[in-house]
């Protein structure tokens, strides 16, 4: 079902209520650095030293490149990264909110959404975690293709269509240059909309996606040489992960908690009611993002050291969508009635 647009003012309350756990964590007095050697390589590069030949990166340097600015703007610090991260998961927070109306209802918009900025993992991972920032392109990208499907706005025949496709494209190419955890969405939706039977789209989405990244890939080795290739390419792709796969789940079950296990509740009432379809692309945006960042299975050549919160930022937002049966909101009108009621713990 399309959700008619609201009025600015109709979403306000649900922004200022996503930006109090943001204030609450920036203002908690302790500090979380999952990879300090991140912030090390932004500050080396706002300084003038070069990836790859002067400093080792094992990613594409531009959101490296993005914090380097951010540091010589607003000065090197900590807050600063903090800052950043927190616009990343506030911004991913509204999208959720906009991907879970279109998909359903306010309620189902609202509830994620406030489920999400509430996680854990945004807690902890609040200091530059590149899978914070990788969520905003992706779910950039799942907002218009949703929105493209309900518009059945896919055609080739105008302009419109492929501006669209390109659109997804340059998101999901930008989501892998930030981390290469990000191939997963691309499949997700390549999958989904051969599916829905638009291979045409598909294949020009990847193939477009596929370019972008071959263009940077190529500009970047023509520039670092050997470098790129070993650090990027060899250790970023071959490095150790958890071997032991028991033990990833339970890490992923005391990291994730609460949005786990009602994304998980979700997923199993979508499937007694035969719902799946209109939840496909969550879904497998949800379980490709499993399959590719779980290095058990072996015929997929990519390790996740830090399996938990590569699956746990990119998953946590698909299946918190599903967990909107949890939460009643009869009676609402829109977005604003929602976040009035739930904070008066009306039912």
């Amino acid at each position: 079902m399309v959700q008619r647009h609201k009025p600015l003012r109709a979403v306000a309350p649900l922004a200022l209520v996503l930006l109090v756990p943001r204030i609450a964590r920036l203002v908690y007095p302790q500090v979380w650095i999952e990879d300090e050697s991140y912030l090390n390589v932004a500050l080396a590069l706002s300084r003038g030293e070069r990836p790859y030949l002067d400093v080792p990166l094992q990613h594409f340097p531009v959101l490296d490149w993005l914090l380097s600015v951010a540091f010589r703007v607003f000065g090197a610090s900590i807050m600063t990264a903090e800052v950043l991260t927190l616009l990343a998961a506030f911004v991913s927070s509204l999208l959720l909110f906009r991907i879970g109306r279109r998909l359903a209802s306010a309620s189902t918009g609202v509830s994620a959404a406030l489920i999400f900025g509430c996680s854990s993992l945004l807690f902890r991972y609040h200091v530059f975690d590149r899978e914070l920032f990788l969520l905003v392109p992706v779910l950039l990208a799942t907002q218009l293709v949703l929105g493209a499907d309900q518009a059945k706005a896919w055609s080739h025949e105008d302009i419109g269509g492929a501006k669209l496709q390109l659109g997804v494209a340059a998101l999901l190419a930008l989501a892998i240059a930030f981390k290469q955890t990000a191939w997963s969405a691309l499949v997700a939706i390549a999958i989904h909309l051969w599916w829905t039977r638009r291979g045409r789209e598909a294949l020009t989405i990847v193939g477009a996606t596929i370019a972008l990244i071959g263009a940077l890939t190529l500009a970047l080795f023509g520039w670092a040489g050997d470098q790129f290739f070993v650090q990027v390419i060899l250790f970023g792709w071959r490095h150790a992960g958890t071997p032991i796969f028991s033990i990833k789940i339970d890490e992923l079950r005391a990291s994730m908690d609460v949005p786990l296990a009602l994304g998980v509740g979700g997923i199993v009432s979508l499937v007694l009611a035969r719902r799946l379809r209109q939840w496909l692309l969550p879904m497998l945006q949800v379980w490709v993002a499993f399959i590719v960042l779980e290095d058990q299975f072996y015929f997929v050549p990519v390790h996740a050291p830090r399996f938990v919160d590569s699956f746990g930022c990119q998953g946590c937002p698909q299946l918190v969508l599903r967990a909107h049966a949890r939460i009643s909101a009869r009676g609402c009108q829109d977005e604003s009635d929602l976040v009035r009621l739930l904070l008066r713990g009306r039912k």
